[in-house]
């Protein structure tokens, strides 16, 4: 799982993606599997945290999350 972000003029989206193969085709795909929210959504979330760390401890959160 890794994080992805979408800019735009006005605001950035975060989403939580996940890559994964085909079995039949044998293509790497990537699946959104959450949107975790725009910049100024996390800010209010975590307050004065840098966003990347927080971002990247998130991903790996529910990397362990998924794995048990």
């Amino acid at each position: 799982m890794y994080i992805s972000k979408s800019k735009s003029k006005n605001k950035t989206i975060y989403y939580l993606l996940k890559s994964f193969q085909n079995p039949d085709t044998k293509k790497v795909s990537t699946r959104i599997v959450e949107r975790i929210g725009t910049d100024v959504e996390i800010k209010k979330k975590i307050g004065n945290q840098n966003i990347d760390q927080w971002l990247k401890d998130y991903a790996k959160k529910r990397q362990k999350k998924k794995n048990r």
